[in-house]
């Protein structure tokens, strides 16, 4: 009796293939300091590179574009970065004051950006405008957290925090929310425990 043959390389050879397309190699950095002084840098691909240029210039950001090893090392030490359709501008989030000062002194002195990254998220084109960030609440405790509530949440581990709004409250303490100053980005659901608060007096406080 002939026994089958199993082509057991065929799945592995599908899952390399898979693999390879997913892993899209970053083509060029975004990078800078919002008006607090904390940096943020991101990659984008190269399918990317036109938009994240023109975002860089909305957002007041620098552009190193990647061409060597050391640009290469750095780069897979960052973020992925997103750039939105609507307003053209781009999701850079927060990274290690060492990995930024890294990749600023691999870019060299050139231009300072025109205006720091907070600045043009507080002021969105008219297209994708929200209400003021005064108009939101500030709950002061989770009991207080309802429909409209400012609160903040993390794109991932070690990426910073920003301001989400609370879209719906469902059961279990979780949570439907939306971006403040993405407000074109889906909404996300996080547990309470993977939120925190902002304090209720404001920034000024």
């Amino acid at each position: 009796m002939t026994t089958p043959t199993t082509a057991t390389s065929e799945p592995n050879d599908a899952a390399a293939t898979a693999t390879a397309v997913i892993a899209i190699p970053a083509a060029v950095i975004l990078f800078g300091t919002d008006e607090g002084g904390k940096p943020h840098a991101s990659t984008f691909t190269r399918a990317e590179v036109e938009l994240s240029e023109r975002a860089a210039g909305l957002m007041g950001l620098r552009v190193l574009h990647i061409t060597n090893d050391e640009h290469r090392a750095v780069a897979a030490q960052l973020p992925a970065g997103r750039i939105f359709a609507q307003s053209g501008r781009g999701f850079v989030p927060f990274v290690k004051k060492a990995l930024y000062e890294r990749l600023t002194t691999l870019a060299g002195p050139g231009e300072a950006p025109p205006r720091p990254i907070q600045n043009m998220a507080s002021s969105p084109p008219s297209n994708d405008a929200t209400s003021p960030a005064g108009d939101f609440a500030r709950p002061a405790s989770w009991d207080a957290v309802k429909v409209g509530s400012l609160v903040l949440a993390s794109t991932g581990p070690q990426e910073g925090w920003f301001e989400s709004v609370v879209v719906y409250t469902k059961a279990d303490s979780l949570f439907e929310l939306r971006w403040r100053d993405w407000p074109e980005e889906a909404h996300f659901v996080r547990h309470r425990d993977a939120l925190a608060l902002l304090s209720p007096l404001g920034p000024e406080a």
